[in-house]
């Protein structure tokens, strides 16, 4: 008689490493058959299909009605479908999923371009296109959707820091399937010396005190501590670090005179991979 298959029976398709036409494990009904329900497809021993594998899962003499589902134990990476003939019902593989090669976490000084190439293998024949495209990455990155290149140059902003990435392949077959991989970028924080903003040339009378204000620029994030000094003035001049202001009073015997006074400013950048403080 007819062997029922409900809603909740699963009939395993174990495909055993075998290729279509060679000898695999099948169900010989005897009788006419009625189907629904689902239909579950299993895979043993490392085995992966390829497109347009068929195998033959169902023989009888003749049926009514189909599997409402069919269990994918991987359909991120495998589509097929149940096809029914007079005699028999095979399993058809539709499309794999691209390989997308692991990328290698990467290292990369900020405002320093990185340049790495996504790589992804696709079994499937006719070859298929292939498209990339990053599912997850930091500001300013991009990748090339045809050839893979993902090219990237963190700002002074995002260094130092560590940024996860996800690129993803995805063919043209139908159903479209693809394949993601993640890698990290480490961005390293360069130091930067500062720069001096000084008032430029001065005039003064002598016996009357000049006095001005000394700053200085640092492009570093995050914001470096600068060190203010006076390293050359003329003779009585002074200098506060902390407020960075020079004061000196020429005496009659500097006038008349020219007088040259000479600053620097230091920053600190604990972070840096290069020379932690410059002037």
């Amino acid at each position: 008689g007819n062997l029922p298959l409900t809603t909740e029976s699963r009939f395993d398709v174990e495909m055993n490493g075998f290729t279509a036409g060679t000898n695999y494990d099948r169900l010989v009904l005897s009788s006419p058959v009625s189907f629904n329900g689902t239909i579950r497809a299993g895979l043993i021993n490392g085995f992966f299909p390829k497109k347009d594998d068929a195998f033959t899962v169902l023989t009888y003499p003749s049926r009514t009605g189909s599997f409402t589902t069919l269990d994918n134990p991987l359909p991120d990476r495998i589509a097929w479908e149940v096809q029914y003939g007079p005699t028999s019902a095979q399993l058809v593989v539709l499309n794999t999923a691209p390989t997308l090669a692991a990328i290698t976490n990467q290292t990369v000084n900020e405002q320093t371009q990185l340049s790495v190439t996504a790589s992804a293998t696709d079994q499937d024949l006719p070859a298929q296109t292939m498209t990339y495209l990053l599912d997850s990455a930091p500001p300013g990155m991009v990748i090339n959707p045809a050839s893979g290149q993902i090219t990237w140059t963190p700002t002074e902003a995002q260094g130092p820091g560590v940024f996860a990435v996800a690129v993803r392949v995805t063919d043209n077959g139908t159903p479209a399937l693809g394949h993601t991989n993640s890698f990290s970028v480490t961005v390293n924080e360069v130091n930067v010396a500062p720069q001096l903003v000084l008032p430029g040339a001065q005039a003064v009378n002598e016996q009357a005190e000049i006095v001005f204000t000394v700053n200085g620029t640092d492009a570093d994030l995050p914001v470096n501590a600068l060190t203010y000094a006076l390293v050359s003035a003329p003779p009585s001049a002074t200098f506060n670090p902390t407020t960075r202001e020079f004061r000196w009073t020429p005496t009659e015997a500097q006038g008349p005179g020219n007088f040259t006074a000479t600053f620097r400013v230091t920053d600190n950048n604990p972070d840096a991979v290069n020379t932690q403080q410059l002037s």
